[in-house]
């Protein structure tokens, strides 16, 4: 099965588990739109080269849980909409991102309705123009784990939404 924008899944799938030693480059749409999946593991990915993310996980509105701990992201220049619409996401753990190359991050966790915990510790960026609508819609976010640097990005939608902050 080619790895590049698989489109509408069977509904009788709802796990995935990925095992690629296959150099990826482009992930955009990978999962977009694949509405019936709840579960999907990244294991011993070949992710060194990925430049792209855009739209990755857009509209898995069935994903409950999400294990991307291997993903190497330190290439990656767009996450353009990665998690949006993943409306039963309760928490995602990205402390293995690095978004240092990254260009572009609009509306990267939008509409993640049911987003509790959010652990983007490691996110560290000096252009703050990338972030426009980055947490637009995630009002039972409770939770963000951030550094310095990117919290002072970030600190109008934190202190508007009285959220608690993890340092």
């Amino acid at each position: 099965m080619e790895f590049q924008k698989i489109y509408n899944f069977n509904p009788g799938i709802h796990y995935i588990k990925i095992i690629l030693t296959k150099n990826l480059i482009d992930c955009s749409y990978m999962f977009n739109t694949c509405k019936y999946i709840t579960d999907i593991k990244f294991i011993n990915v070949n992710s060194n080269n990925v430049i792209n993310m855009e739209l990755m996980f857009y509209k898995c509105y069935n994903l409950k849980n999400l294990d991307i701990s291997c993903f190497n992201t330190s290439k990656v220049k767009s996450m353009y909409c990665t998690f949006a619409h993943c409306y039963k996401l309760k928490y995602l753990d990205l402390t293995n991102f690095d978004v240092n190359k990254v260009e572009n991050m609009y509306y990267m966790f939008s509409n993640c309705i049911n987003l509790i915990n959010l652990d983007i510790s490691s996110f560290n960026t000096n252009n703050k123009d990338i972030l426009g609508h980055i947490f637009d819609n995630t009002n039972n976010l409770q939770k963000v784990k951030v550094n310095k640097n990117f919290f002072d990005k970030i600190k109008n939608y934190i202190e508007e939404n009285k959220l608690e902050i993890i340092n």
